[in-house]
């Protein structure tokens, strides 16, 4: 084998078009090192050996434009004798690792200061921008007699390095914006909180599509912190729109309260919802129609206790007037089905309203039928006593107003003393009650209420007289007597 000189003078001889910055050896001018980092064949150092002896020569007195021209020979016969991955390990043993270090640390450094990415992510910022510098020096190697290709792959290698950094940048700036602008101003959050918040909307942002990335997006959205956070912006939103509604104001303050907790927790669901698809957590400013919803909640919440109240009310009465518990409850729902079939007709009626509304053909109940069963059905489970007993407040401002009507016409029509009156006065009161509770009780059935009222009315008179001729008073003939008049 025809012995070789390897001079270390070769081992930075370089052309003016190339840079050694980082003064690593560039080991295509060395046999031993490609031998020891390619594995060559006999046949390719031998090769390799001649191309290496005939720069050398051609190297002697030759002028810089000569030894360029020299230089990228013996490169293209580097090239031809060895494969890709031969090639490839002499370019990469080219690499300073300390200069790759220094690149990736001013970089990294610069990146990290600027922005407070999640601490797991820095290692893969690191590891990125410790690739692009690690690809532009090999490329440096690879193409160091050929400017043009080199520029080109580091423009290459610049700008998708640049979007990746932007991407990053971007990602975190919006998430940290979010942050400050969503959930800041409600106060009462860790550090915790706020990085877990950040690094969750981050990783959003990034819209990456690797496992890795999608493992960290759901141990966020199941954290506590998303949790607390998502808690936080329910709370104060459903506070914000009870405190804006003008319709909440007028419910009782119970009403309202409840009203605003059943807005939270609908608004945790929503939000509950987004981190389920691991959306960002975010509530759109739609007031009308969280208030409506807040509106219902409190309406339904009043309803509710005054119905509450209601049916404490009927039992109360109702074990005045005697009635068991089970008889009770089968009043009660009576009661209510009479209201869901008269709310029911009134809903039909908005909607049958206009000319269509003339033409329908519907087996829904008119308010009088309706009315007509309601009374028929209580009727057959409590007597006329009973419910006399159970409804007669109800029955209580009317009396009232037509008894002192009567004794009006009645004080002026004779002189009564204090016990006259209150003696006449009760009498007529319990007539007017006992005729209002019989009109009530047999309203199902107009025949059988004239007759039973004719009773009523025929009792009370007989009555009537009887008193007043005991005090000395004359009553004209009942034939001249109505339902609310009396001839005195």
């Amino acid at each position: 084998m025809m012995r070789i000189k390897l001079s270390i003078a070769l081992v930075f001889l370089v052309v003016s078009t190339v840079s050694s910055q980082d003064n690593y050896a560039n080991k295509i001018f060395n046999l031993e090192a490609i031998a020891s980092l390619t594995f060559a064949s006999e046949q390719q150092k031998i090769q390799l050996a001649e191309a290496l002896n005939k720069r050398e020569q051609s190297l002697e007195n030759a002028s810089d434009e000569e030894k360029l021209a020299v230089n990228k020979s013996y490169y293209s016969t580097f090239k031809s004798i060895f494969d890709e991955d031969q090639k490839n390990k002499v370019y990469h043993a080219q690499v300073n690792p300390t200069y790759i270090a220094e690149k990736t640390s001013t970089k990294y450094n610069e990146l990290v200061t600027s922005y407070s990415f999640p601490t797991e992510h820095k290692k893969v910022l690191k590891s990125e921008i410790e690739k692009f510098e690690y690809s532009k020096v090999f490329y440096k190697r690879k193409y160091f007699l050929d400017d043009e290709a080199r520029l080109a792959k580091w423009d290459e290698l610049s700008l998708t390095f640049n979007e990746w950094r932007n991407k990053q940048k971007n990602a975190i700036r919006q998430s940290s914006k979010f942050w400050q602008d969503k959930v800041v101003p409600y106060g009462g959050f860790e550090k915790r909180d706020q990085d877990d918040f950040i690094a969750y909307h981050f990783y959003i942002n990034l819209q990456e599509n690797s496992e890795a990335y999608k493992e960290r997006i759901m141990v966020l959205a199941s954290s506590s912190s998303l949790k607390k956070a998502a808690n936080a912006l329910a709370s104060l939103e459903a506070q914000r729109v009870v405190k804006s509604s003008g319709a909440l104001a007028k419910l009782d303050s119970t009403s309202r309260n409840y009203a605003g907790k059943k807005l939270a927790e609908h608004l945790m669901q929503m939000l509950e919802g987004q981190l389920k698809k691991y959306q960002p957590l975010f509530l759109e400013k739609n007031t009308s129609f969280y208030k409506s919803i807040a509106v219902e909640f409190g309406k339904n919440r009043q309803a509710g206790m005054i119905k509450k109240a209601q049916k404490e009310e009927m039992f109360s009465r109702s074990k005045k007037g005697g009635l068991d518990n089970e008889t009770t409850e089968k009043l009660w729902s009576l009661i209510q089905q009479r209201e869901e079939d008269l709310e029911l007709l009134k809903e039909s009626g908005k909607q049958n309203s206009g000319t269509a509304g003339l033409f329908e053909n519907s087996s829904q109940k008119t308010k009088s039928q309706i009315k007509k069963a309601f009374a028929k059905s209580l009727a057959e489970l409590i007597s006329r006593k009973e419910f006399g007993v159970i409804f007669q407040s109800d029955f209580k401002q009317v009396i009232e107003e037509k008894t002192t009507e009567q004794m009006t016409a009645l004080k002026e029509a004779h002189k009564l003393t204090e016990g006259q009156t209150a003696e006449i006065g009760k009498m007529v009161s319990t007539y007017y009650f006992n005729q209002a509770i019989t009109e009530a009780y047999y309203s199902f059935d107009k025949p059988l209420k004239k007759q039973k009222l004719s009773v009523v009315r025929y009792h009370f008179e007989k009555k009537f007289k009887s008193l007043m001729d005991m005090y000395g008073f004359t009553v004209n003939p009942s034939s001249s007597t109505n339902n609310r008049t009396f001839e005195w």
